[in-house]
């Protein structure tokens, strides 16, 4: 037998909003052997890519502004490609050497609901790209979902994952709240001003770390600040044991 644990972590990095020095400052406190960023510059890419290589030296970048993925990795990445279920708006599918197994990581994000005369309003092709993303992971399991869904735990969305036979690991952990947006004013009028970067509290969770069902959850917690308008979140897992001979 072996150790099966790892430590997961997504963020939004907010396009430029954060500093790519306290965005590896947060990866380095929390310590994930997986990392899954969106909302990526390929400029900083680069420079995480460059900052953190002692540490994570199997990294994947795609796109760039908003949609920058971004995958750095403790353990081998055996394949990637690009799936784009919603025009303009790919996400990374990866296969990560663990040990003992194969495990499919689903780095997300689909675009943010739009506010109507009637609420919010989760648009068709979002649902869509969510369901195709997670019906990959359901096939590809061992598998993670994880990034900046757009969707709070009361959205038509989030029930369907749960249908599918995903695991919310914040709500496995029995957490409860968990918000993670916004944490700063963000990228409003005052963009590329002192406000953007000042702090509120988040009211809603947008950011999520699922599994399929072969995974158990140790633990789900919110993470460093990387200097992003959204938290960072970060969950322990343990793979299905395989014994070894």
């Amino acid at each position: 037998m072996h150790d099966t644990s790892f430590t997961i972590m997504t963020a939004n990095v907010a396009a430029g909003l954060a500093p790519v020095s306290s965005i590896a400052a947060a990866i380095r406190a929390g310590s994930p052997d997986i990392v899954a960023l969106v909302e990526l510059p390929r400029d900083e890419a680069e420079q995480l890519d460059e900052m953190l290589a002692a540490w994570y030296p199997y990294t994947v970048f795609i796109a760039d502004r908003n949609e920058g993925r971004g995958l750095l990795s403790r353990f081998p990445v055996r394949d990637y490609r690009p799936v784009e279920v919603a025009s303009g708006r790919p996400d990374l599918v990866s296969s990560i050497a663990m040990p003992g197994q194969d495990l499919t990581v689903v780095v997300a994000h689909p675009r943010p609901q739009r506010v109507t005369r009637t609420g919010l309003l989760f648009s068709f092709s979002s649902l869509r790209q969510m369901m195709h993303l997670a019906r990959i992971a359901s096939d590809r399991a061992p598998a993670v979902l994880l990034g900046d869904l757009n969707m709070s735990p009361r959205h038509p969305g989030y029930r369907r994952l749960v249908r599918m036979g995903l695991q919310d690991a914040w709500t496995a952990s029995n957490h409860v709240r968990g918000s993670t947006f916004p944490t700063r004013i963000g990228h409003t009028r005052f963009s590329g001003s002192h406000l953007a970067r000042r702090r509120v509290p988040p009211v809603v969770r947008f950011d999520y770390i699922w599994c399929t069902k072969e995974i158990a959850v140790q633990d789900a917690w919110i993470g460093p600040d990387t200097g992003s308008d959204h938290a960072s979140v970060l969950a322990r897992l343990s793979l299905p044991d395989i014994p070894i001979g």
